[in-house]
């Protein structure tokens, strides 16, 4: 039977959806590390399994059902100082349903610039939650005094905010295991952290692994000890809708875009070497956008790249994402928030493992 899909829009794996790829890849590399940052320095900052990844991503995308009182559908801001917590929210919006708005944080050098342009973006997609983290949080507090930042509701996910996810699972998960279990070891040493002001990044970094595994013990208990399953009830405050419902064609995320996309605002210029400055205009990605790009970069066998020597070597080299031989470890300085960076460095090889 011949599929009535132009050729260009259907993925190399029919009958295969990215978001079961991704269930599939965390399961079988669990605890493998899928993502280390690097710090300014080169040293390890962080890391994250795909195990945490995805079972972060569930509690974070219910947080948003629940808590926060998003719907499938409703726009989500995300303004990350470059960092794994940014992928985690990203996930977390495409198995809740949100759409999704990456967008680059404002540069504090010309932080004015920088959130007349955030500004278009929320009037543009109609965000009325944005998604960020401590570091940006504590920028927008410095400076809301003498600049105007999107007026939205902002939510902190990386743990370090009263009003993260973290923090409010910790805290219900502190009140009734006091009652249940008030020696375990567990909730001692996160007494201990929580006590404590987490200021420098290797600090943080704990804590994210701790409330991950806090929450991911909790929820396999809620659950029956199937942690497979934990999406599936409210984790983060109650969403306790199904995740990763979303159909093929539906809208997974708006991506904005500014270079030859969008019309010059700011003509005028120092030098000759200065570009126009250009408003951002969004771009719709489905999830089916998302399958088709990875299998176009990860399974480059199944057309015709390049016909080349080079071509045919990127095809003995790359594997198919369903029975990958061996890891490739690959270092990116891409930006994360955009394009290559973001399909090519975060999403693909989380699909690809």
């Amino acid at each position: 039977m011949t599929s009535s899909k132009p050729r260009w829009s259907r993925p190399w794996s029919e009958e295969v959806t990215w978001q079961a790829q991704a269930r599939e890849t965390a399961a079988a590399l669990n605890e493998e590390v899928f993502l280390t940052w690097l710090d300014g320095d080169g040293a390890e900052s962080a890391k994250l399994s795909f195990k945490m990844v995805w079972s972060r991503s569930a509690f974070v995308a219910n947080w948003l059902l629940g808590d926060v009182g998003l719907a499938p559908g409703d726009r989500a801001m995300l303004v990350y100082a470059p960092g794994p917590e940014f992928f985690v929210a990203f996930v977390a919006c495409l198995r809740a349903g949100v759409l999704a708005v990456p967008n680059y944080p404002p540069d504090p050098s010309s932080l004015g610039r920088g959130l007349r342009k955030l500004d278009l973006v929320r009037t543009t997609c109609g965000a009325e939650v944005g998604l960020t983290d401590s570091i940006v949080r504590k920028l927008r507090a410095a400076t809301s005094i003498w600049h105007a930042w999107p007026a939205i509701r902002w939510y902190n996910t990386d743990g370090q905010g009263a009003d993260s996810p973290a923090q409010l699972f910790f805290h219900r998960l502190m009140s009734s295991e006091q009652q249940q279990q008030p020696d375990d070891p567990m909730l001692r040493v996160s007494r201990s952290l929580n006590s404590k002001k987490k200021n420098d990044q290797g600090a943080a970094a704990q804590s994210f692994v701790l409330h991950d595994d806090v929450a991911r013990r909790s929820l396999a208990r809620v659950d029956g000890g199937d942690g497979d399953q934990q999406e599936n009830i409210g984790g983060g405050g109650g969403g306790g809708g199904r995740l990763d419902q979303a159909t093929d064609d539906s809208i997974a995320f708006l991506q904005f875009t500014s270079g030859s996309t969008g019309c010059a605002i700011e003509e005028s210029s120092k030098n000759r070497f200065d570009m126009p400055r250009r408003d951002p205009k969004g771009v719709m990605i489905s999830h089916r956008n998302i399958w088709h790009n990875v299998n176009n970069i990860y399974i480059p066998g199944q057309h015709n790249f390049l016909g080349t020597r080079i071509g045919e070597a990127a095809v003995n080299r790359l594997h198919d994402l369903a029975e990958p031989s061996e890891r490739v470890v690959a270092v990116s300085w891409l930006p994360q928030f955009h394009d290559s960076g973001l399909m090519l460095m975060l999403l693909g090889p989380f699909l690809a493992g």
